[in-house]
């Protein structure tokens, strides 16, 4: 099979695997085959996985402990304090070790596949690709309404996420996989991220992929204003950091420039495109909120800023503090005590320690990484500094390690599989 295949067929599976869809028709069966297939992937792949990964030592495989005793303390819990709220033991830790089987097992088709080409780099490209590819499935739905409404009638998909598509502000926020939010934007808020990398670590030596990576880069963006301004941020910072790097260097100098003319000229086309066209315009004052009160008002804030300071920031009393409520869905709809805040759902409902093992998970997997990113100069220390300020920014925002480390953990297998066939690359930054 050429490459050119093999990258076609791996980037629609990583697709599928980063953004999962399920027929209504056949959504458990669907769901069952996809389990059932990764696990039969991993069991009969763990001698590869130990002998040619080393994918079971003891800092990833540590990992899986504490994940283990989260889950666990989220069944034993509410059981010793009588709340009998199961919901985050199904929420995040059934959710978060359905999609580590996953991502494990399209990281060993990953390795199969692609053998001695496999790198870091290379996997890093191939989801680039597999976002831009669900940007472009939205932008399909935002120019044919009628398609949208077809394939949101084939979707297994909530009727709060039916509701939420129908609002005008949120036209943009449909993707393959129905209502696009928070987790879609922390995915393309990666995208930017390993784009960045790629781009500081071979500008000079591979000018034509970093071209169109800058490309990738304003797509990208421009999909976290579509699904969640947060991730906006994380990419500007992103951007930031690598316009800095440019302009630190009289060989990229012109690029730099070059990449802010155009990004002035694409923010001024959908000004123009505002005009013309209602929904555009709802959704440009949506995606500014901040930037046009800042302008009407001084201030920075928007509808949302002002929810979660106002409403969902607050110190718990001792006791949640210390020992939690064993509580994190509220009946009524929504999180307990109503915060989105991952680290207050997470004190609220285990208490200060067991909170913090839950964020050790994260913090050992990064850990882990941070020698063979290091390994790449400063482009690799650049990518390790903006993958703590990302997962830091979601977590005070949402809740998101549950769907991070599914994503690390090929990042760490990938890394441990190249750095094991002692693979150097070069870096320009």
């Amino acid at each position: 099979m050429s490459k050119r295949n093999k990258n076609i067929i791996f980037t629609l599976l990583l697709f599928y695997v980063l953004f999962p869809f399920s027929l209504d028709s056949i959504h458990l069966l669907q769901d069952l085959m996809n389990l059932g297939l990764s696990l039969l992937v991993i069991i009969f792949n763990i001698p590869f996985l130990e002998e040619k990964v080393q994918f079971f030592n003891p800092k990833l495989f540590s990992t899986f402990l504490l994940v283990a005793f989260i889950g666990l303390l989220a069944l034993i819990l509410p059981s010793i304090y009588g709340t009998f709220d199961y919901s985050y033991f199904m929420i995040v830790v059934f959710s978060a070790v359905q999609q580590l089987i996953k991502f494990t097992a399209l990281m060993i088709v990953y390795l199969r596949i692609f053998k001695e080409e496999a790198t870091f780099s290379h996997y890093a490209m191939r989801y680039i690709v597999a976002c831009i590819l669900y940007f472009l499935f939205t932008i399909l739905f935002i120019l044919a309404p009628g398609l949208k409404e077809f394939w949101i009638q084939l979707l297994y998909i909530s009727d709060l996420d039916i509701s939420q598509l129908q609002k005008p502000q949120y036209v943009t926020r449909i993707g393959i996989d129905g209502f696009a939010g928070f987790g879609q934007t922390f995915k393309f808020s990666l995208g930017i991220l390993l784009s960045v990398f790629l781009i500081a670590k071979d500008f000079l030596s591979n000018k034509r992929r970093s071209i169109f990576l800058l490309g990738a880069i304003l797509m990208l963006l421009m999909g976290t204003l579509f699904y969640g301004r947060i991730g906006s941020v994380a990419g500007f910072v992103a951007i930031l950091v690598l316009l800095v790097n440019f302009f630190s260097y009289q060989r990229t100098l012109k690029t730099g420039l070059s990449f802010i003319a155009m990004s002035f000229i694409l923010f001024l086309l959908v000004i123009v495109a505002s005009l013309f066209n209602e929904a555009i315009l709802v959704w440009l004052e949506w995606a500014f909120e901040l930037i046009i009160t800042f302008i009407n008002t001084g201030e920075f804030s928007s509808t949302s800023t002002d929810i979660l300071f106002e409403r969902m920031y607050f110190i718990p009393d001792l006791k949640s503090f210390l020992i939690g409520n064993a509580l994190y869905s509220d009946p009524a709809g929504g999180y307990f005590m109503g915060t989105d805040v991952g680290i207050l759902r997470n004190i609220l409902f285990f208490g200060f320690i067991p909170t913090l093992i839950v964020y050790l998970v994260i913090a050992m997997t990064l850990y882990g990484i941070k020698d063979f990113l290091t390994a790449y100069g400063k482009c690799g220390r650049i990518l390790l500094g903006l993958l703590v300020f990302t997962f830091l920014l979601f977590e005070f925002k949402g809740s998101i390690y549950q769907a991070f480390y599914p994503i690390l953990v090929p990042f760490y297998g990938i890394l441990l599989y190249e750095n094991k066939r002692s693979k150097k690359s070069t870096t320009i930054i």
